[in-house]
């Protein structure tokens, strides 16, 4: 569902995300740098862990619906008339 070749992992390896340097010169550049690799790859793994959940939520919403098929159908009209409801009001 998603393109992995498109993580962040190779732009991080090489580099490619710059140099800074504040005005005390080269060490707070690389506690920056340091910083902002550290925050790219705990996102990276919330996005993935994300990732992992919802696939895991579709695939119980999936094997359900194909075991339980009535009464999948009816739990989706009673949400639909629950949700009809509460937009009337």
């Amino acid at each position: 569902m998603t393109d992995l070749a498109n993580d962040a992992s190779p732009n991080l390896a090489n580099g490619a995300s710059g140099t800074t340097t504040g005005a005390t010169g080269a060490a707070d550049g690389s506690k920056v740098q340091e910083f902002a690799l550290n925050t790219t790859r705990d996102l990276e793994n919330r996005a993935y862990q994300a990732r992992d959940w919802a696939l895991g939520q579709s695939e119980t919403v999936r094997t359900t619906v194909l075991e339980k098929p009535f009464a999948s159908l009816g739990t989706a009209f009673a949400a639909g008339i629950i949700f009809g409801m509460l937009l009337r009001r």
